[in-house]
């Protein structure tokens, strides 16, 4: 198992480069701050639940992506995170991370513990609207700002 920090180069190396990973997660985090940031000006209010929906959709991915990011730079390769039990598990992502020397801060492992069953079953893209509602213990603005913490997450010497 590689341990390099960024694998940039790297000949041994087959999958994505990771600064990709970490530059769609800030890209899914920029759209959700954007699209509550202008509804707070048209509207002069936070979105509705309704449209929170999205919102938190762009989060989610966000995490994913840092997630995986994480696990690229601590030697996992593209084959083990398209793994069925890891493509869009938040929580199957963490744990990897974990096992990896990975540490996340309570606030991140509560909203990875919300998020991962509405990612993982794609609710935010079908049937968020049908299913019975779901707490959640942030609201969109402090998902993004929970999120921004798994940047850190990058190097397993780092907590998140």
């Amino acid at each position: 198992m590689s341990n390099d920090y960024l694998r940039l180069g790297d000949p041994k190396y087959s999958g994505p480069e990771p600064f990709v990973y970490r530059w769609h997660a800030l890209s899914y985090l920029n759209c959700a701050r954007h699209a509550i940031e202008g509804h707070r000006l048209e509207h002069g209010s936070d979105p509705t639940m309704q449209q929170n929906v999205p919102i938190i959709h762009l989060i989610c991915h966000a995490i994913e992506m840092f997630l995986k990011l994480a696990l690229y730079k601590t030697g996992s390769d593209d084959k083990a995170l398209k793994a069925f039990n890891l493509r869009h598990s938040l929580r199957g992502l963490a744990d990897e991370c974990k096992c990896r020397g990975v540490t996340f801060s309570s606030d991140v492992v509560q909203l990875i513990d919300a998020l991962s069953p509405l990612h993982e079953k794609h609710a935010l893209r079908y049937t968020a609207f049908t299913d019975e509602p779901v707490w959640l213990p942030f609201n969109p603005s402090e998902m993004i700002e929970i999120s921004m913490k798994l940047i850190t997450a990058s190097h397993p010497s780092k907590s998140a």
